[in-house]
């Protein structure tokens, strides 16, 4: 079970990678929808797309939440969301892989239990990406599955900040 839903990760990766919409749009349980955070407390107003709207909402601006420290809404496209808080490092290249839990990093407050108790957890984790800032340039990407259905139910961003 653990090859086949490694498997199915890395396939999601590799569709996000490639910026295949049509391909990821598989990913998603078709009656349901995936839901986006930039960081991962999970709010009840995260944006949530359905399956068909992943093709066609590549250039729709969306108020994707909050930036963390600022407070400034994040507006953007679909597409320019992707870019920033979804596939914005190559995370089929991450240096750890953290399977079916949640490391606390800093000040984040995880919630993720709350709102998905039956889900499968994968963290793609970059620790830094410069030495001269050490520790403070950390990101990672988490994918949430549903267990009974393996569709994908939950993607966020996280990243060192204020």
């Amino acid at each position: 079970v653990d090859t086949d839903i490694t498997e199915l990760w890395q396939k999601v990766l590799i569709a996000l990678k490639n910026d295949d919409m049509t391909a990821f749009s598989e990913f998603v349980d078709p009656d349901k929808w995936v839901k986006f955070s930039a960081y991962w407390n999970v709010r009840d107003d995260d944006i949530i797309l359905m399956r068909p709207e992943l093709l066609w909402a590549r250039d729709e601006p969306f108020t994707w939440g909050m930036y963390d420290g600022s407070g400034e809404p994040i507006e953007m496209t679909t597409k320019e969301y992707f870019e920033k808080f979804v596939y914005n490092h190559d995370y089929l290249q991450a240096p750890e892989v953290i399977k079916w839990d949640m490391i606390t990093r800093w000040n984040t407050i995880i919630n993720i239990n709350e709102y998905y108790p039956n889900g499968n957890c994968i963290e793609y984790y970059f620790p830094a990406f410069n030495p001269e800032y050490g520790w403070m340039d950390w990101e990672s990407l988490v994918l949430i599955f549903d267990k009974d259905t393996n569709y994908l139910i939950w993607i966020a961003h996280e990243q060192w900040s204020v």
